[in-house]
């Protein structure tokens, strides 16, 4: 990732301002000749997903409020990641951190959350022994959704931001995985452009409307 000198930021008396010399960082981590705290280059390096993006997005199609948006400690992922023996990609965590306990409507059907990721893979699991699939997952991935015989997984293979893979165990015969976004970034960006709560059960719809009166009612 390279950033260029119409990003960078640079104090002065006068607060903020956008540095006008050519300079950039590189993936050495070399750190041109002007004034940019190492915060905020450290932030723009290490975040892969725009979360004020995703958040506003959500919020504007109706998906979730900012009060409905609940993360994970870094210590709970962590914790996940000693369970499954594998280091998550940098924007899964991010995801995790930010949106990991629950995202509003984002996903009333599928199975995406801090918590539904043991359940995932032991579902996973008994329908591969139940019924005596031959799929296989590849080393290192980690199943991240479920819907059904949906599952859709990622391979923690050191990338920060890798494809996600969709694979119906019920689809065919045989099953194969299949490409399913090009990266986790996009995947997540996706669900939120497509996510259709018009098609949602009213009664959901209303639980989500109540929810919005002040919990200090007096009868």
């Amino acid at each position: 990732m390279e950033l260029h000198s119409a990003q960078l930021l640079q104090y002065s008396k006068s607060g903020w301002k956008s540095s006008s010399r050519n300079k950039t960082y590189n993936n050495a981590g070399t750190a041109p000749r002007c004034a940019w705290p190492f915060h905020i280059y450290h932030w723009a390096r290490s975040n892969m997903i725009d979360v004020g993006h995703l958040t506003n997005l959500m919020e504007s199609r109706g998906i979730a409020r900012k009060s409905d948006l609940v993360g994970v400690s870094e210590a709970q992922i962590l914790n996940l990641e000693k369970y499954f023996t594998l280091s998550f990609p940098r924007t899964y965590r991010e995801f995790l951190r930010n949106f990991g306990r629950s995202a509003g409507l984002l996903s009333p059907w599928m199975a995406i959350y801090f918590d539904d990721l043991k359940e995932i893979r032991d579902q996973f699991d008994c329908l591969i022994a139940a019924d005596g699939h031959s799929f296989t997952l590849p080393e290192k991935a980690l199943l991240i959704g479920n819907w059904e015989s949906v599952f859709d997984y990622l391979v923690c293979d050191g990338r920060d931001d890798p494809e996600v893979y969709r694979v119906d165990l019920y689809q065919a015969e045989v099953p194969h995985a299949r490409l399913y976004a090009k990266s986790y970034s996009a995947y997540l960006e996706n669900m939120i452009k497509t996510a259709d709560i018009s098609a949602l059960p009213a009664d959901l719809l209303e639980d989500e409307a109540l929810s919005l009166i002040d919990d200090s009612i007096r009868y």
